[in-house]
């Protein structure tokens, strides 16, 4: 997790405008209603454990995705005020990167925007919301970050 937050904070420049909504959440929803959604693979982080963030959101659900033999960890921010979800965080290690990237390619198309941060890969796919990926190589690991428009 510490990495979906470290490169977290890449994406206020990299990421670019994805498709509505991320896969069993819709943009607006309560961390209750993520819960419910998902089925049980999320939960209610405690209050006492969420990252918070100075610009006003933290990470107050966390869980697992998978799809396909591609497991992806989660988290999801949400504005500390109106308690409100605005990105789903994900990272995975290895050989699942791939994976990741091509979810990402399969369900958005080939991105709008790609180059390189620091030796990593940055993607960014251009649609209703904001969608960016990096792809670190040591140790091979992908962080996504998929936020409300």
């Amino acid at each position: 997790m510490r990495m979906v937050l470290a490169v977290a904070l890449v994406f206020g420049v990299l990421v670019s405008p994805a498709h509505a909504d991320w896969e069993y959440t819709k943009w607006g929803m309560t961390p209750e209603q993520v819960v419910r959604a998902s089925k049980g693979s999320v939960r209610i982080v405690p209050a006492t454990d969420r990252y918070k963030n100075d610009d006003g959101w933290e990470i107050a659900v966390q869980g697992n995705f998978n799809t396909g033999g591609l497991s992806v960890d989660l988290g999801f921010t949400f504005d500390i005020k109106s308690g409100r979800l605005l990105c789903v965080l994900g990272n995975v290690l290895g050989d699942q990167a791939a994976g990741l990237k091509a979810l990402l390619v399969k369900q958005l198309g080939p991105p709008k925007e790609s180059g390189d941060f620091l030796g990593a890969e940055t993607l960014a796919w251009v649609t209703p919301d904001r969608v960016g990926l990096v792809i670190g190589q040591k140790p091979v690991a992908a962080v996504m970050e998929y936020c409300s428009p």
